[in-house]
């Protein structure tokens, strides 16, 4: 099994901020970036910004994230250029 396929199973009730790093461990911050910052207008959200920079491996992790559903419960938009928000809470 390919490690990746680890962020393919994330579980948006288990802790956001947990989910997060696993995919920091993965992202290549060199070419990409990834942000979190708090809602300014939602209480206790956050707002996870992933930038891929064009690098492949980073797009690999979209794809496998995009199979979780951590990704369709917190997916909030993607833009042209490999831009993706993810706007996350904790789930009770």
């Amino acid at each position: 099994m390919d490690c990746l396929d680890a962020l393919g199973k994330l579980d948006p009730t288990d802790n956001w901020k947990d989910n997060v790093e696993l995919i920091k461990t993965f992202w290549n911050h060199q070419y990409g970036r990834i942000d979190v910052k708090e809602d300014s207008i939602e209480k206790d959200t956050y707002l996870v910004t992933l930038v891929t920079g064009g690098w492949s491996e980073n797009e690999e992790v979209i794809m496998h994230l995009q199979q979780s559903w951590f990704w369709n419960m917190f997916w909030y938009a993607s833009f042209c250029g490999g831009k993706y928000i993810l706007h996350v809470r904790t789930i009770k």
